[in-house]
Formats: structure tokens, sequence, C-alpha cells
């Protein structure tokens, strides 16, 4: 994933109420556990929050944040039913904006074991605004009262349509 845009430029497209976390600065290629920012809901009061959260959801039952290395993408035909991702779908949704995405391929000349990256974004240059999920984790180990939580989330795809099909079976959901 790529996240070049600011918090401000990010809280206008979205429409947030407030700012919670903000990313240190552009990172032009997010991998997986990487921090994306993310908005969503307030249970209490519904406001729409920005923050960030580590790209690959966690669920609260999971005993090791280590569960997130496989767990970064959601496909959307199984996400309300999988443990993994049922209880996030029906309670924590949230939006994932990104300038742009790789998706790697074998490329137009397929060499064995060697794929090519392809950066995929808007033609018009605006944000990306992926569907997402997001969940609160907290280490089950760590007895303190105050123990570190860590926000995690996944992004939610779908088959690809016709142009992305040739580079990758999967895309994002977005809107």
């Amino acid at each position: 994933m790529v996240t070049a845009s600011g918090p401000e430029e990010l809280s206008e497209h979205l429409g947030a109420d407030a700012v919670v976390d903000v990313l240190e600065g552009p990172d032009y290629n997010v991998a997986p556990l990487g921090r994306l920012p993310i908005a969503w809901e307030a249970a209490e009061d519904g406001r729409r929050l920005l923050g960030t959260a580590r790209w690959g959801l966690v669920p609260r039952w999971a005993k090791e944040a280590s569960f997130g290395e496989r767990t970064f993408n959601a496909r959307m035909e199984t996400v309300a039913t999988k443990p993994s991702y049922r209880s996030a779908f029906r309670r924590r949704r949230c939006l994932v904006p990104v300038d742009g995405y790789y998706e790697w391929s074998p490329g137009m000349r397929p060499v064995k074991g060697v794929k090519q990256p392809w950066y995929v974004s808007r033609t018009d240059g605006n944000l990306m605004v992926l569907a997402g999920l997001w969940e609160d984790w907290i280490d089950p180990e760590d007895a303190r009262e105050e123990a570190a939580l860590l926000r995690t989330c996944t992004v939610i795809t779908v088959e690809a349509s016709a142009e992305m099909a040739a580079v990758h079976h999967r895309m994002p959901r977005s809107e």
C-alpha cells in the first residue's frame, strides 16, 4: 500500500470529526504488519474518527499478535462467516484510505519464480478508499492492568474486475 497523504487531507476527504492517531510520514511501500490509516465510527457517539492500525487483523480471542500475519486481506464472500472476521464484520467496519497499492504478478513475459510489481491507483489521482474491518487486541499474557492495546485492520477483497484480472484474481473493495 502507499500512504502518502497527510492527516489533514485524509480527514477532509473522509469527513472525520477527530484525528486520534497519525502516521509518522509518507510510506510508499506499506507491507502487511505495517501501519495504515483507518477511519471508523465511534461506538459511544457515532463520530467518525481517523487513526491508524496495524495491517493484519488480530481477533480478540487470538493468543498471539502474530495471528495477523495471515489475516491482512479478507474475502468478501466469506467475511461474515469466518471466525477470524465475523465479529469485526458485524461491529467494526472501517475505511482504509490509500494513495494506491501494489499487486505482484508474473508480468507480460513470465519467468518462473519472478514477479513484477504493478502500482494501482486512481486515474484522477484522488485517494482510494478501501473497505476494511478493525479489531482491538490485548495480549492475554500481559497481566498488567493497563496492557498495551493493539489496533489492527484487514482489507476486504473481491474478485478482480476485467481491467485487474490480468494482474491478479482479487482486488480490494473500494468506493
